[in-house]
């Protein structure tokens, strides 16, 4: 079971316009975040644990290591999107993105172009990007520790923890956010409520910049999102 609140940068056109038309106000930052308070409560009491950010299954036990987020169930797909250094996904249709390691290859976003050059027998894609290899090595501490709320020492190559990502890390113990130990590095529940915050907070200032960017785009005009065409 999922259960997350959708933003305001990535719902539909249709959905906005019937805000609009019926009045409605947009929900704010505090009432989701208690809204997902109440909610873990009501499944905790009901036999379901969080195995990762968002996303509950009903089991007898608790996590098999002791940590907040349970460890006994995974979703492949969220492992390699959200995975170590290593993780990657091949995506197949339009507006697909593929992710190999220091490379991000998107496909043609319109669906009759698309089917117009794979009839050609050539690949539908739109462009390749490239990006540094110390991203893809601190995968384990930036994606996999806040989503899955764990992160193993010994699936991280700790020579690209530099100095701010290790402040940041140090910062998250102090606040009783993160638990170290011999192992591992895991989320406390406090943490697991601000799971989201912690994938932004842990993320380069670049990368930061870059998200920033897309959100204040999206914010302008949401079908910015939904016609993105190469």
């Amino acid at each position: 079971m999922d259960v997350y609140p959708i933003n305001n940068g990535v719902i539909q056109k249709s959905l906005q316009d019937e805000y609009t038309k019926k009045h409605y106000t947009v929900t704010n930052g505090l009432n989701k975040y208690l809204y997902n308070v109440a909610i873990y409560e009501y499944l905790d009491k009901n036999g379901f644990k969080p195995h990762n950010g968002h996303g509950y299954y009903r089991c007898s036990d608790n996590s098999s290591s002791g940590d907040f987020v349970n460890d006994k169930y995974t979703f492949q797909y969220h492992e390699s999107v959200y995975g170590y250094a290593g993780h990657e996904v091949i995506a197949f249709g339009a507006v697909g993105y593929s992710v190999l390691n220091e490379y991000v290859i998107s496909n043609q976003a319109n669906i009759k172009k698309y089917i117009d050059i794979l009839e050609k027998g050539e690949l539908p894609i739109a462009g390749i990007g490239v990006y540094p290899k110390s991203l893809t090595e601190i995968r384990g501490i930036v994606l996999h520790l806040p989503y899955h709320g764990v992160a193993y020492k010994d699936k991280i190559n700790f020579q690209y923890i530099n100095d701010e990502l290790s402040s940041k890390i140090k910062q998250l113990i102090d606040a009783e956010m993160v638990v170290e130990h011999e192992d591992r590095i895991a989320l406390t529940k406090l943490g697991w409520y601000n799971y989201v915050n912690l994938l932004y907070f842990l993320s380069p200032e670049s990368e930061q910049d870059a998200l920033m960017k897309y959100v204040r785009n999206a914010n302008v005009y949401n079908e910015y999102i939904s016609n993105l065409d190469f």
